[in-house]
Order: C-alpha cells, then sequence, then structure tokens
C-alpha cells in the first residue's frame, strides 16, 4: 500500500490486514512494524537551520510568489532521506533498493548543478 498522508492510519490498516505499505513525511515503524518496508522522511533540518541563520543575519524575509518554497531541496541536501528496508524485504531487494536510491542521489547531485 502507498499513500501520501502524515498519518500511520494507512500503515496501521496494512499492519491489520497484513500487508506492506510505506511511511511518508517520517518514519512510522513504530506504528506498524511488521507493514512499513521503508518510509520516505522530510527533515526540516537543514531548512530551519538556514532560516534561523538568515533570521540572525538579517537576511530573512517571508518569501513572496511561488519562490516563498523553492528553498525546499532533497535527496541531495539531506532534506529528503529514506530510512532503510526493514527485515521484511529480502536481502536481494534491500540491496536492489539502495543501488537505485544511489542512482538517484546522483542523478539529483547532476541536475542540481543545472541551474
Amino acid at each position: 500500500m502507498a499513500q501520501h498522508t502524515d498519518s500511520p492510519a494507512m500503515l496501521q490498516t496494512a499492519e491489520k490486514a497484513g500487508v506492506y505499505g510505506f511511511g511518508q513525511s517520517s518514519d512510522m515503524h513504530d506504528f506498524a512494524p511488521n507493514a512499513q518496508l521503508f518510509a520516505s522522511v522530510n527533515n526540516w533540518g537543514p531548512y530551519y537551520i538556514s532560516q534561523i541563520e538568515k533570521a540572525m543575519d538579517g537576511s530573512w524575509s517571508t518569501g513572496e510568489g511561488p519562490d516563498h518554497w523553492a528553498t525546499w531541496k532533497g535527496l541531495s541536501d539531506d532534506f529528503l532521506v529514506l530510512t532503510d528496508f526493514k527485515k521484511h524485504a529480502s536481502g536481494r531487494s534491500r540491496r536492489r533498493s539502495k543501488k537505485r536510491e544511489t542512482a538517484l542521489l546522483m542523478e539529483a547531485l547532476i541536475f542540481s548543478q543545472v541551474r
């Protein structure tokens, strides 16, 4: 099962049904330890640190228009983190997942150079 909600409800439902799913926005393993394969975790730390630094040096603003959220980044900047596959996935699946995550990260690094 897949979701795009900041709630463990879907994974709790998957746990009760005996099927697998993916966490979103945070690691929801504690809510459904037998169902979550992995989660994409929004890591807000780097964003908040950059905003606090801007506030401290006087360059912070509320932002205007569509560029306000242009500061959100991804895997290459640790703004998005993927948890490890849990025990449910086979060794082959875990290795393939790590290989694809690395490829995504490398692609993100390549495209982040083009601005």
